[in-house]
């Protein structure tokens, strides 16, 4: 009973979370793209091909539910200091179901992966002090995208089915969801050999599971549909202003600019180093192997993105909140093991110091200076 109280407490305090983590996402963080603009297909690329939220918000935006649930909303003008739309509560609707998901998922790869589960009531909260450190806390370049949030639970979700080798028909479902949302659902794929090239039963690295033909072909697979959705895009909205291309020159400016440095390393809390540097204490092969995809994903989104934007590292929310976690818990039970390891020898120290005389076998002689007689 106990039990389940604090269960449902937690979840009370998660959802309270949450909510004051979308409210004020919402509020306060401004839009980058005009909503009209998107939903009418008039954006700029490669933001406009962005199109999971634009199906949500064009067709249910302007429903009754949301028209009122928004009104009922604006009475609060204290906590909310300019007027929501029906398309803006439905755009606070599905993040805070994304965010929700994004911890859930969290909290299942460490339960996954956990030899004992001793931090499992700190993988929701920490997983959102990672959300609000990427999408939140910068000085500068701090803009919100509609489909931000979604792209970090589905990618999350993707990586779940991948570690929990779900079905390929979910994982299909999953990445194709996913590539309509972001592209970025392209990162999906070397996780997914990376996954199916260890043995199950052993946990070794086998590199003819690698170029297993129904692996490779899969694969293949998700990356023709994945490159087919995208020529469709770039088709579909060739008459729409572009600012696609490569921010490398920018890159490396902002990473030769000590004043930058803070807001880059924000991504993800600040733990990007930390579980790179500190892979080994990861004991799953696999969750381990698939920390070497980040530094190929830093690669691309410094070729692609800007850097001064941590919210480009939001993929990867659930997936360092889970790892980082696992690393703290290794060190907190090697730690512990070696503190009782030293308060044993210590008490069998003390105990043999203060022996007493009557339980020392007598026959033994004890040195005296002189010789025994």
């Amino acid at each position: 009973m106990n039990l389940s109280r604090h269960s449902f407490f937690r979840c009370f305090l998660g959802s309270l979370a949450t909510m004051q983590f979308v409210w004020f996402y919402s509020i306060h963080v401004p839009n980058a793209l005009s909503l009209a603009g998107y939903i009418d297909g008039a954006e700029r690329m490669p933001f406009q091909g962005r199109l999971l939220i634009v199906f949500l918000l064009r067709h249910l935006g302007t429903s009754a539910f949301f028209l009122h649930l928004a009104a009922i909303t604006n009475n609060f003008s204290v906590w909310l200091p300019r007027a929501l739309t029906g398309v803006e509560t439905l755009q606070a609707v599905i993040d805070f179901a994304s965010v929700t998901l994004t911890g859930w998922v969290a909290k299942r790869l460490y339960a996954l992966y956990s030899p004992s589960a001793i931090l499992a009531p700190f993988i929701y909260p920490l997983t959102l002090l990672v959300l609000a450190s990427t999408f939140l806390f910068q000085t500068t370049h701090l803009l919100r995208f509609p489909y931000d949030l979604a792209s970090t639970a589905l990618f999350s979700l993707g990586l779940l089915s991948i570690l929990e080798r779900r079905s390929s028909w979910f994982l299909l479902i999953v990445f194709t969801v996913a590539t309509v949302n972001k592209e970025t659902s392209l990162l999906l794929i070397p996780a997914l050999l990376i996954e199916r090239s260890f043995d199950g039963s052993s946990g070794k690295f086998q590199i003819s599971r690698l170029w297993c033909l129904v692996n490779i072909g899969f694969a293949g697979f998700l990356s023709a549909m994945w490159t087919a959705w995208h020529f469709w895009l770039l088709w579909r909205f060739k008459s729409n202003p572009s600012v696609f291309g490569s921010h490398l020159v920018l890159n490396i400016g902002l990473l030769l600019c000590p004043i930058a440095w803070p807001q880059i390393a924000s991504a993800c809390a600040y733990l990007l180093p930390l579980v790179l540097l500190n892979r080994k204490a990861i004991s799953d092969p696999v969750l381990r192997a698939f920390v070497l995809i980040l530094p190929g994903a830093f690669m691309v989104q410094s070729y692609f993105g800007v850097l001064a934007e941590p919210r480009i590292f939001g993929e990867w929310v659930a997936f360092v909140s889970c790892t980082a976690s696992l690393i703290a818990e290794d060190y907190i039970l090697r730690h512990t093991s070696r503190l009782r390891l030293t308060e044993n020898v210590a008490s069998s120290y003390k105990s043999a110091r203060y022996l007493s005389i009557s339980q020392v076998d007598m026959r033994i002689p004890l040195y005296s200076g002189l010789p025994p007689t």
